[in-house]
């Protein structure tokens, strides 16, 4: 018996050391995608800047393209709030321009009579 416990127990340190190494390699894995994300949504948001930018001109002449993301979002036919929608833009809530291009476009859609603004956030208009 002592021999069988011993033989055992060789075994399960094993066990734990690897444990242990892979929550410590899950972790690492954890911080990097976490790092990846923010890395990513800063391209997507310059991205939606460069491609939006008109809309923070005033007097702008000619044709300007909506976010497809945006209208596609906004009619599935539920409320978004404003952070709803820069979330499911994957833009940064704290860049004030790419803010700015998002509401004026919600504005444009508002006066268009496409959507409107209610108590729970942004809605198509059927």
């Amino acid at each position: 018996m002592v021999e069988r416990g011993r033989q055992e127990a060789q075994p399960r340190t094993d066990l734990i050391k690897e444990i242990s190494d892979l929550r410590e390699e899950n972790q690492k894995q954890r911080e990097e995608i976490k790092l990846k994300s923010l890395v990513l949504e800063k391209y997507e948001t310059e991205l939606f800047k460069f491609r939006h930018e008109s809309f923070l001109q005033p007097e702008f002449q000619g044709t300007q393209q909506f976010s497809e993301a945006l209208v596609n979002l906004l009619k599935k036919g539920r409320a978004y709030s404003g952070q709803d929608i820069l979330k499911s833009l994957n833009i940064d809530p704290k860049d004030s321009e790419a803010v700015r291009i998002v509401h004026r476009q919600l504005q444009i859609l508002q006066d268009f009579k496409l959507i409107e603004e209610g108590v729970t956030g942004w809605r198509w208009i059927k």
